[in-house]
């Protein structure tokens, strides 16, 4: 007798038990996939800022550099420099060149990741298109004219931060 009490009050406490665990709520259908859409907008926006990051220290860095070319370059020139010294010059400028074009992989990698989630797809309509504006950069500072290369790439840095703002009422 005694064993089937106990018997009884286990299988009581093992329902109540049983019953309670199953009160949860699943995270399936139409909820999950809103939560997995926010996080894929949310990562999206902060590799957008990285970019924009790597960006924005980059150009910083850059003014300095393009003004030591150019003092080099002046200095070269007023105290006529050995044929070195405008070798090493040129090849500064192509190393910053060849800088400007190392963007772009990043910004390539930027874009193929916005363009694999359709959640992400504001984003890659605006971001779609910057790395061959970076490769254009590069171009324009190999052929020499460093100013404009700049300039390109404050615009790439312009439709960075852009992406990132909502979109204008219509």
């Amino acid at each position: 007798m005694i064993q089937k009490l106990l018997l009884c009050a286990l299988m009581v406490a093992m329902s109540a038990t049983m019953a309670t665990s199953q009160t949860r709520k699943r995270t399936s259908g139409p909820a999950a996939a809103k939560t997995t859409a926010a996080k894929e907008l949310r990562t999206g926006a902060e590799r957008i800022n990285a970019e924009a990051k790597i960006l924005s220290t980059f150009l910083y860095r850059y003014g300095a550099v393009v003004e030591g070319i150019r003092l080099s370059e002046k200095s070269a020139k007023d105290n006529n420099a050995p044929p070195e010294v405008f070798a090493l010059i040129q090849k500064n400028k192509v190393a910053v060149a060849e800088t400007v074009r190392n963007l772009a992989g990043g910004m390539q990698d930027l874009e193929r990741y916005l363009k694999l989630s359709p959640s992400t797809k504001p984003y890659f309509d605006t971001v779609n298109g910057l790395s061959q504006d970076i490769d254009l950069a590069a171009d324009t500072a190999a052929a020499g004219n460093l100013d404009a290369a700049a300039e390109q790439l404050l615009t790439v840095l312009d439709n960075l931060n852009g992406a990132l703002l909502p979109p204008a009422p219509k």
